[in-house]
């Protein structure tokens, strides 16, 4: 009797490490699969750089405006031979005297959707150096007045990308370490997006 209940649950014992078997094939299968979208995801991630025209469209998908950044240039030695020291510096007030380089960046604006007049500052920059740290702060000069980078200092007359209209503008970031290229995160909250830039500093 004993022998006979022995050969009775071979099969089923056989039958359920198959089964399992098949189970944990199909969940290896799923997360390799996933892995491989992920990575596909990650791959087909677009990187702009200089003079590249990014449109940015509305969460309906109708674009709103475009931009593109026309030049990437440290301005650390002329900001310093400016004021006679580093001390007085904007680079020194606005990074707590640990910033290492002032960077200029220009971009252009262009509204070619919205009836409300757009800020000529882009703002949601994120800028990033060599070493992997985000910008200290930086400033603008609007009308031969210096504001922070931070987007509360701007103005209701910083509003002025009319539709139709393309505007040139300028921004100072400053690095914590001195960097030859640098990353540039743009999002938007609003307009639902988060590109990536690589630049070369010149």
């Amino acid at each position: 009797m004993r022998r006979l209940l022995s050969l009775f649950l071979l099969p089923l014992i056989l039958v359920g490490c198959g089964y399992n078997t098949g189970i944990s094939k199909d969940i290896v299968e799923k997360d390799k699969n996933e892995t491989s979208e992920s990575e596909k995801d990650k791959k087909d991630e677009k990187i702009y750089t200089i003079d590249d025209v990014v449109e940015i469209k509305d969460s309906n998908g109708k674009p709103i405006y475009e931009i593109n950044f026309t030049e990437i240039k440290d301005v650390t030695k002329e900001e310093i031979e400016k004021y006679g020291s580093y001390e007085e510096t904007w680079i020194n007030t606005y990074s707590n005297g640990i910033g290492e380089q002032a960077v200029k960046v220009t971009w252009k604006i262009r509204n070619i959707a919205d009836e409300l007049p757009l800020i000529s500052f882009p703002i949601g920059l994120k800028v990033i150096d060599e070493e992997g740290e985000t910008s200290l702060g930086g400033w603008v000069n609007r009308n031969n007045s210096i504001y922070g980078i931070d987007g509360n200092d701007f103005l209701e007359e910083d509003q002025d990308v009319f539709l139709g209209d393309t505007k040139s503008g300028a921004g100072y970031y400053i690095l914590k370490n001195t960097s030859s290229e640098m990353d540039v995160l743009f999002t938007s909250e609003r307009y639902n997006i988060d590109k990536k830039f690589e630049f070369s500093i010149k």
